[in-house]
């Protein structure tokens, strides 16, 4: 009975064990995978980022160009949304102090850029604007543009390694979730094996002994059938001499 008591104890051990490494293992891989999905959502705000600033310097250099208000519309519309795909960029990436430094350089540049922008389309609505003027303005943009999109390279740079080292990590912890899988099915096999045997076991001693009080009874049995014989045998020889004594 101690040894089946040492066998279940090691056996609920083990099981306690990899269903507490599972859990923990679990909670790696739904971490790691947050962690990825984070990575894409920096990848895509800074993308959407930089649209924003080539709608808006494209259609700002269209009009400037042509004085056509139809290149206005992209403008308007990436007007609405270029800050908070920046404030959005700036507060996903807080925990990354070089992607805070790359970002707070866009601000800057990027408010610049938009006062230069606006005075510039409100010189030509007004007609104020020189030919020279447009060329600065022109030049000046695709400058600006080149610095904006060289520093929305180096995050994409960074976050593509992030994401990559990640997405490494992310694998590593689905093997592992799959090899604890593995062993938690094993411990519980086991369990059930050795529950098994235990149960069997236990039947054949209840068997064994079952048996061994039948044969105690028919023993018992025996020994008071020859108890009652002998009984008889003795009233038997006790009469006997009784009428020797008193009857001859």
């Amino acid at each position: 009975m101690t040894k089946t008591k040492l066998l279940f104890s090691i056996a609920i051990t083990v099981l306690i064990t990899v269903l507490a490494i599972f859990y923990v293992n679990t909670r790696h891989v739904k971490a790691t995978s947050d962690l990825v999905q984070h990575t894409q959502e920096v990848l895509r705000k800074s993308n959407d980022f930089l649209l924003d600033v080539i709608d808006i310097e494209t259609s700002a250099r269209g009009y400037v160009l042509t004085g056509n208000e139809t290149f206005l519309k992209p403008f308007n519309r990436a007007a609405l949304t270029i800050n908070d795909n920046l404030s959005t960029l700036k507060a996903l990436t807080k925990d990354n102090p070089s992607q805070q430094v790359r970002i707070d350089s866009m601000v800057q540049t990027s408010l610049k850029r938009r006062i230069i922008i606006d005075k510039i389309l409100e010189a030509k609505k007004n007609n104020q604007l020189s030919e020279l003027e447009k060329r600065d303005f022109i030049t000046e943009g695709l400058v600006i543009t080149g610095k904006i999109k060289e520093r929305i390279a180096a995050i994409n740079t960074e976050e593509f390694n992030l994401l990559k080292q990640r997405k490494l990590e992310s694998d590593k912890s689905n093997r592992n979730t799959e090899w604890l899988f593995l062993g938690l099915l094993f411990s519980i096999l086991a369990i059930a094996a050795l529950v098994a045997y235990v149960l069997e076991n236990q039947k054949d001693k209840i068997k064994n002994a079952v048996a061994l009080e039948d044969k105690v009874k028919e023993r018992t049995a025996q020994l008071s059938a020859v108890n009652d014989l002998l009984q008889q045998k003795n009233q038997e020889i006790a009469l006997s001499k009784y009428n020797k004594m008193f009857l001859t």
